[in-house]
Formats: structure tokens, sequence, C-alpha cells
């Protein structure tokens, strides 16, 4: 499956999909650590959705 891929030379079906925290903040936060871990939620579009409290 992944040489055929390789080959085949296919699109990204999901060129920005984030599977990770890090992957959502530019940059570090001020203590480098949450004081209350954000919750990631995926919608029917298969979209990453943040929501902060």
């Amino acid at each position: 499956i992944i040489l055929e891929s390789l080959i085949s030379k296919r699109m990204m079906l999901f060129k920005f999909n984030q599977s990770s925290l890090e992957w959502l903040n530019f940059y570090p936060p001020l203590d480098h650590s949450y004081l209350e871990i954000p919750l990631l939620i995926k919608n029917l579009n298969m979209k990453s959705i943040l929501i902060k409290f």
C-alpha cells in the first residue's frame, strides 16, 4: 500500500490534518504548559475543532 501510494503520487486528502496540540499552536505558551488541556473534537466534515473554555 505504501509503495503504491508513493508511485501513484496522489494528492493528500487532508493537507492540514492536525493530530496533536503542538501543531495547533504557533508558539509555545508562556509557561510551556496549559492551565487546562483544551478539548479537541472532530466534526462530521473531519476538520479539527479547538474548543477553549
